[in-house]
C-alpha cells in the first residue's frame, strides 16, 4: 500500500468536491464544486445549471430525459493516516418545495448550498483570507481543478482508480480583459476543459519573488479567483450527463471551442449579501 505524504499533496485538491446529481434514485449527471467557509458556515459552491438540470440562459434541459435533480451526492476528500479517503454525503436541494441554495440572479450560473458541516481538522476549505489580492491580466495562467467524470471509466488498469480519487488540474490562460467582468459578467479563459468540470475552482498561478536565507527565489503563488461555468458556446457541455443530441451543425463546430467562462469571487460573494 502506497502512503501519500500529506505535505506533498496540494491542499487545493482537498477543497474540491465531486458532485453526482439525482432525481430520487435516477442519476442526472455529475459536476464539480468546492468548499467555501463564509459567515461561520461551510458552503458548497457550484453552478446553477448543475442543481437545476437546465441551461441558465435558455432553460433547456441538459438531460435527454428532462431530469431535474432534487438531491446531490457530494464526495468529500481528505487524508486519514496518509491515505486518501472520501466521505460521501447527500444534500437535498429543496425544502417545502423551495430551493435550499443561495442564488444572486436567475441568469448568474452560481449557487451556494449550506452543507451543515462543521470544520473537522481533516476537512480543507477556502476562506476569504485566501482570495486573490493580485491584479490579473489577459495571458495570466489559471488552473481549473475539478472532476471530468467520464475520463477514467473506460480504463481497465488497476492504478487508474487512484487518479479518480483526486481532481484533475487543467491549465489555461485568461482570455479577456478582467475589467469587463466587474459587472458580474463572466471572465473568459482559454482552456481545453472536459465534461464534468463545471463548478470547478479556478485558481491563479502568478509567480512571485520570495527572499529567504538562501537568497531571492521565484515561487508559485496560487489563489482562488472564481468558479468555472462551462464553455462560452454551451455551458452544459461541461456537465457530464446523458446529453441531448446536438442537431445544429454550427453548435457541433463550436463544441470544440476552448473558450470557457469563470464567475469571479466578487460575484460569488454577492450570494451572501441577502
Amino acid at each position: 500500500m502506497v502512503v501519500i505524504r500529506s505535505d506533498l499533496l496540494s491542499t487545493f485538491s482537498l477543497r474540491t468536491v465531486k458532485i453526482d446529481c439525482y432525481f430520487d434514485d435516477t442519476w442526472c449527471g455529475n459536476g464539480s464544486g468546492f468548499l467555501y467557509e463564509k459567515q461561520s458556515k461551510i458552503y458548497l459552491i457550484t453552478n446553477r445549471h448543475i442543481v437545476t438540470g437546465k441551461n441558465v440562459l435558455t432553460q433547456k434541459h441538459l438531460h435527454k430525459s428532462a431530469c431535474e435533480p432534487n438531491k446531490i451526492k457530494i464526495h468529500l476528500l481528505y487524508l486519514e493516516n496518509g491515505q486518501p479517503k472520501k466521505e460521501d454525503g447527500t444534500l437535498t436541494l429543496y425544502e417545502n418545495d423551495q430551493p435550499r441554495w443561495l442564488q444572486y440572479k436567475d441568469n448568474i450560473d452560481v449557487v451556494a448550498i449550506d452543507t451543515n458541516y462543521s470544520k473537522p481538522a481533516l476537512l480543507k476549505v477556502f476562506t476569504d483570507s485566501e482570495l486573490t489580492n493580485q491584479e490579473i491580466y489577459p495571458g495570466h495562467e489559471v488552473l481549473i481543478v475539478g472532476y471530468p467524470g467520464f475520463l477514467l471509466k473506460s480504463q481497465a488498469a488497476s492504478w487508474i482508480e487512484k487518479f479518480d480519487t483526486f481532481p484533475i488540474w487543467k491549465k489555461g490562460n485568461i482570455a479577456s480583459e478582467p475589467i469587463l467582468s466587474l459587472d458580474d459578467s463572466p471572465l473568459l479563459i482559454d482552456s481545453a476543459t472536459r465534461p464534468g468540470m463545471s463548478g470547478s475552482a479556478v485558481l491563479t498561478n502568478i509567480p512571485t519573488l520570495r527572499e529567504d536565507e538562501s537568497g531571492i527565489r521565484i515561487v508559485p503563488h496560487i489563489e482562488l479567483i472564481g468558479i468555472y461555468s462551462g464553455r462560452l458556446t454551451s455551458p452544459e457541455f461541461d456537465f457530464q450527463d446523458n446529453r441531448v443530441e446536438i442537431e445544429d451543425d454550427m453548435t457541433k463546430s463550436l463544441f470544440f471551442n476552448q473558450i470557457g467562462m469563470v464567475y469571479g469571487m466578487n460575484t460569488i460573494n454577492k450570494l451572501f449579501e441577502k
